[in-house]
């Protein structure tokens, strides 16, 4: 009997320092969250009832409240709430379902599915989806974070990247051979090397030195073509006949009559003064010719690079207004 008696003191003192050790949540939902989903600490205690109320007694410390009511395969309504439980302080709390939200295991498998299409647009070479799935496992987007797989993908868009300018440096991109250049200067997407480093910056100097003499040499062409242009209107303006043509031509109105008494005498005279002026005029356009002939004489190798930029101007020029004419048409 004192054996029975001992026993069941002790059982009565445990369960008395465990419900010391605990503390009361009283948690109230509304009518509309009847089955509704509780958890405490992440664990189900239970459902929303038909009055609404729920006591629970739990230990004391941090305590997130949690409670869901699914409304269909991946949508529920959902409730978060955090505390600290205190032994000596009762807690209400009051729910507040959300709007319907995807649950986490369906953004779970959006995310999956999602990065599954990234994955597969990056090993296809697409370079947007590389930069994607370089900030996926930098975050964890998606997938487990892996900043070994992130860095990977980076150094694939960087070779990529290195590639396509490497072929535009071939093809004489000045910039591209710069960017060259610093790639092998800093083994970003190539192996780093020196030697290859100096080679594309001597290639990008000199194809700048190049492309600075072949835009002096068209301005130049371009210069000397508008200096011609001027020398040949002026030799096409020299009319040995001027003063005659001027004498000729029958005035409009009621001088006509005065121009058929006067004319004869006046077109006399323009001829002998048109033959007065010709020695002066054929003077003036031996000068002009020979001036043209002069500027001529900058295209007399035929391979020098004005004459190139010339000839490229020109037929810049013929194409031009060929197509303004077929428009026209």
């Amino acid at each position: 009997m004192k054996y029975l008696l001992t026993t069941l003191l002790l059982i009565l003192g445990t369960a008395a320092n465990c419900l010391a050790e605990e503390t009361i949540l009283a948690i109230y939902c509304q009518s509309q969250d009847q089955g509704a989903k509780i958890y405490v600490n992440h664990a189900l205690k239970g459902e929303c009832p038909a009055d609404g109320r729920v006591t629970l007694f739990i230990p004391p410390g941090p305590t997130t409240v949690e409670v869901k009511k699914r409304v269909d395969a991946e949508h529920e309504r959902f409730f978060q709430q955090q505390y600290t439980a205190a032994a000596d302080r009762p807690e209400r709390i009051r729910v507040s379902l959300s709007k319907p939200q995807l649950t986490a295991e369906a953004r779970q498998a959006r995310e999956r599915a999602a990065f599954e299409r990234d994955l597969q647009a990056a090993k296809q070479g697409n370079l947007k989806a590389m930069a994607v799935m370089v900030e996926r496992y930098e975050k964890g987007q998606g997938v487990r974070q892996n900043s070994n797989q992130a860095r990977a993908w980076q150094n694939r868009i960087d070779e990529t990247l290195a590639r396509k300018e490497l072929q535009k440096a071939q093809a004489g991109d000045i910039a591209a051979m710069e960017g060259m250049a610093r790639r092998y200067k800093t083994g970003t997407g190539v192996k780093g090397s020196r030697a290859e480093a100096r080679k594309w910056q001597e290639n990008a100097t000199e194809a700048k030195r190049l492309a600075k003499e072949r835009e002096q040499a068209r301005q130049k062409a371009a210069r000397t073509a508008r200096q011609r242009a001027k020398i040949q209107a002026k030799i096409n303006a020299i009319n040995f006949t001027e003063i005659t043509d001027a004498a000729m031509t029958p005035p409009k109105g009621d001088d006509v009559i005065t121009y058929l008494t006067v004319s004869p005498i006046f077109t006399a005279a323009g001829i002998i003064l048109d033959l007065t002026s010709t020695p002066i005029k054929l003077t003036k356009k031996n000068k002009l010719t020979k001036e043209l002939e002069a500027h001529a004489a900058a295209w007399a190798r035929p391979n020098s690079m004005v004459a190139r930029a010339y000839r490229q101007q020109r037929q810049s020029q013929a194409e031009k207004e060929a197509s303004l004419t077929i428009a026209a048409r």
